[in-house]
Parts: C-alpha cells; structure tokens; sequence
C-alpha cells in the first residue's frame, strides 16, 4: 500500500487538529530545528568576526611595515625593501603568511616585483576584476580586506591589500597581504564550536523535558476528563 506526499501531509494535519499531544511534539521539533539553525548562523558570524578581530590588525600591520622599509633597488628599477618585515614568519615556507608587491602600469594592470620566501616560485595573481576594485579609479584609500577562496597551499586567506606611492619612486605600488586564517582562529573557533553544541544541547533538553511534562502532567485533567465522559456515556 503506498501513500502520495499530498495524502501523508493531509493525515498529518488531521492528526494535529486531533491530538494535543501531536502539537506538543510538532512545536518541539519545529523549536529544536530552529534552535540548531540559530546556533549554526550565530557561529559562522561569530568567526567571521574573529577573522577581523584576530587577522585584519595583523596584517595591515604588516602593510604598514613593507610601505615603511619600500625603496629603490639600487641594482635594478624596481621595488626593493630596506628591512624584513618585523614578522619573521613571512618569511618561513611553511607559514601560511604572504606578502607581495606589484608596479601598477599605466593600463591598470599589475607587474609583480616583490614577494615573501614564503611563496618560493609563484605569485598569487589576482584577477583582472578584482584588480580593477583594488587601484582603479573608484577605488577607496586605505587598506582593503577580503576574503580569497583557495591559496598556494589550497586554504582560504584573509587578505588586506592597499595601492600608495613609495618615497622616492614615480608611480603607484599595490602592497598585498595574505594569511591563511586557521592556525590563528581554529583553537578560539573551536571553543566557541563547543560552547555553542553545548548551548544547543541545553536548549533541546529543556525543550524536550518541558514538552514531557506539559504531556505528562498539563493534559493529565484533560485525560480524566476524556475517562469521566466515556464511563457517563457507558
């Protein structure tokens, strides 16, 4: 014997109009599946928030360091830095921090000249509409943070980048910034995991416990009540 959608849905409305203890049970789903839904938007914007809290003051930080120590290569023309950046971990292959510096040309496109060891061989290239938000000519001032899917080591980065002039050289620079954020927000981002499966585990035991007492005790009258009118009826 099979049952349509249409058919189970309408057995299930006639069993809520009939049974107080059916609604009891449907609103403590409904609760419970609301509750997991809230608890797993509130984490995801409470890591975003750790992202700019924990990485963006790092790594404009950073920026301002590689703008400050930027100059003429005495060798070559092009972009040279007269210090490491203050963080040394920009410079370990391992690291999951990036920096780059590139020339942007007349046409808005970008000449990469500089790099952290981090990178070894490559540049993280950026796309031409991306470029465009970033040194056009609608382009906001100060340091600009987003989000990049997939890095040299296929991670999410957080990035801030920013495009100035350095002292002594014609033309503007885009200094760019990148960290792979886990390592810095996983052992926060996994105490609040927990404290929100806690929550959520607390939430659905009260639910539940309150919705077996309102079964067990709140339609207690109403079963007696049931019992007294069939034995009149008797």
């Amino acid at each position: 014997m099979t049952f349509s959608p249409g058919a189970l849905f309408q057995n299930f409305l006639t069993l809520i109009r009939r049974s107080l203890r059916a609604r009891f049970l449907t609103t403590a789903i409904v609760s419970l599946v609301g509750l997991i839904l809230v608890a797993v938007v509130a984490q995801g914007l409470f890591k975003q928030q750790l992202v700019r809290l924990l990485i963006d003051p790092e790594i404009n930080g950073v920026i301002e360091n590689l703008i400050a120590s930027a100059g003429q290569d005495p060798l070559a023309q092009r972009v040279a830095l007269q210090d490491i950046p203050f963080d040394p971990r920009y410079q370990r292959p391992t690291a999951r921090r990036y920096y780059e510096i590139a020339a942007i040309q007349p046409d808005g496109t970008l000449q990469y000249q500089l790099k952290s060891a981090s990178l070894f061989d490559i540049y993280i290239e950026l796309d031409p509409a991306t470029v465009r938000r970033l040194v056009g000519p609608d382009a906001p001032r100060g340091t600009q943070f987003f989000d990049r899917p997939r890095g040299p080591d296929n991670e999410p980065l957080r990035v801030a980048a920013r495009a100035t002039q350095i002292t002594g050289m014609s033309g503007r620079y885009l200094f760019f910034v990148a960290v792979a954020p886990r390592e810095t927000v996983a052992p926060a981002a996994n105490l609040v995991t927990l404290v929100f499966l806690a929550f959520a585990a607390f939430c659905a035991a009260m639910v539940a416990g309150v919705t077996a007492l309102q079964i067990r005790f709140g339609l207690a009258p109403l079963a007696r009540l049931q019992r007294d009118i069939a034995s009149v009826r008797r």
